[in-house]
């Protein structure tokens, strides 16, 4: 996912650590949803006539990026903000 946990054990702060990447809470925390890809190809794309364009462009990301799950009831997949940043600046 290219998300990874950070640990700081010579820190002052980490005996303050709580892990929360299992929480559904807290699930899309760490990336991009189906709603923020659909926000970002809206922008790349504006007119309404590229709407094929955008589903065209979002079944990319979801099937070379794919979606992860943090935890079995997380509601939606989360994406690698990095890589499909990479994606939509080669749209441009």
């Amino acid at each position: 996912t290219g998300i990874n946990p950070l640990v700081l054990h010579d820190a002052s702060g980490y005996n303050c650590y709580t892990d929360i990447t299992h929480d559904p809470y807290f699930g899309s925390l760490t990336g991009f949803v189906d709603s923020d890809l659909d926000a970002a190809l809206h922008h790349v794309f504006p007119s309404e006539t590229q709407t094929e364009s955008r589903l065209v462009c979002k079944g990319l990301i979801k099937e070379y990026y794919h979606g992860y799950n943090f935890h079995c009831h997380t509601l939606q997949p989360v994406y690698n903000p990095n890589l499909c940043l990479f994606f939509l600046q080669r749209l441009r």
